[in-house]
């Protein structure tokens, strides 16, 4: 089986590129991410798209079609999604054409990015990262047989041993920290969790950790009001998230609307309990009670519960972070995913083979 990737995440790429019936072609978007691929398969290319409808892509992408002659082609952004469609159009060898959708808002009708890339007829799949997402789809006129879950996952990271990156700011060490990491727009729920925060921080010494870029100014007028302000420290965007993760004691994500968040897979995965809201694919990462806990969007006596409930209970809490490792491995780790995407692209080529031989 013949498999394109275009802009393809590198681990997955590279797992890939390790199945056995796999031959894999893989188009990045810039030289660097050839350089730094760190696998061999079949053959890299670059292709900068420019826009979604690019001309020049379109040419490359249809030569890679032409020559090579993919069985499946699967874009992982939206972006080059549309000009993948456009560059298989009168191809003789017709590629099953899938694209990946992670977020759960709904198609825009009149977007024709969104019509090249999720609903021109030659795309005959939509990758799903989460049955959230694929719920979205299905509510926004997606026929139900193209839309199948495979969920994201996480590469693996390790924090860097022995070092307390939260001393920086000034949490104590002896302090219970409440922690979020998310690029803080209102989306987010940061404000939620403020607002839940000012509720419980009395009970203790309890701070509260926010890793990323501010881009809410609600968010700042919440602190600036907060009687428990010199217990909120703002770490700015940071590359090593997971030194700053693994020295949570809970990982809260109180989103609006969320596709799966990688930020709290990653905490799970380094052993922290979370609290998240039922939001889009959350509550299919965090089994409530399990490993983890799950309350309604925008409840702030529900969130400040919660975080009550874990903070006050730390054989729960102690339960719940040896087995959020567990479910992140098993489920949302590197090989779980590949296992899945493989089995989507067998299920694709055998739908093919149907539809001809029909």
């Amino acid at each position: 089986m013949k498999v394109l990737q275009l802009y393809g995440r590198q681990q997955a790429c590279r797992m890939l590129s390790e199945v056995p019936g796999i031959e894999l072609g893989v188009v990045y978007s810039c030289a660097q991410q050839v350089r730094d691929s760190g696998f061999d398969c079949e053959f890299k290319e670059v292709i900068n798209t420019r826009a979604k409808v690019d001309p020049v892509a379109i040419r490359a992408i249809r030569k890679i079609m032409i020559d090579w002659k993919p069985d499946i082609v699967h874009s992982i952004t939206s972006k080059i999604q549309g000009n993948a469609v456009l560059a298989s159009q009168g191809l003789s060898h017709k590629p099953v054409i899938v694209a990946t959708r992670g977020v759960v808002s709904r198609l825009n009708f009149v977007d024709l990015g969104n019509w090249l890339a999720y609903r021109h007829p030659r795309v005959d799949f939509i990758e799903c990262k989460s049955n959230a997402v694929r719920e979205a789809l299905l509510k926004s006129g997606i026929p139900e047989r193209k839309c199948v879950t495979t969920w994201d996952y996480i590469d693996p990271r390790v924090p860097t041993a022995g070092v307390n990156v939260l001393s920086e700011f000034g949490v104590p060490d002896d302090a219970f920290v409440i922690g979020c990491a998310a690029n803080i727009r209102r989306v987010k729920g940061v404000d939620v969790l403020l607002r839940a925060f000012d509720r419980i921080a009395g009970q203790g010494n309890i701070h509260l950790v926010l890793v990323g870029h501010r881009h809410d100014p609600l968010v700042e007028k919440l602190v600036k009001n907060s009687p428990y302000k010199d217990r909120i420290h703002f770490t700015g965007f940071r590359l090593n998230v997971g030194d700053y993760m693994s020295r949570f004691d809970l990982f809260t994500m109180a989103s609006r609307q969320e596709g799966l968040c990688l930020a709290l897979m990653e905490a799970m995965s380094l052993g922290v309990p979370a609290i998240v809201s039922e939001a889009g694919g959350m509550k299919e990462v965090v089994r409530h009670g399990r490993d983890g806990l799950v309350v309604p969007i925008g409840d702030v006596a529900a969130l400040a519960d919660a975080i009550d409930k874990l903070y006050r209970d730390t054989q729960l809490r102690a339960s719940m972070a040896a087995e959020a490792p567990e479910r992140i491995r098993s489920h949302f780790g590197n090989q779980a995913f590949i296992n899945r995407l493989v089995d989507f692209y067998r299920y694709a080529m055998e739908t093919k083979r149907t539809r001809i031989a029909a």
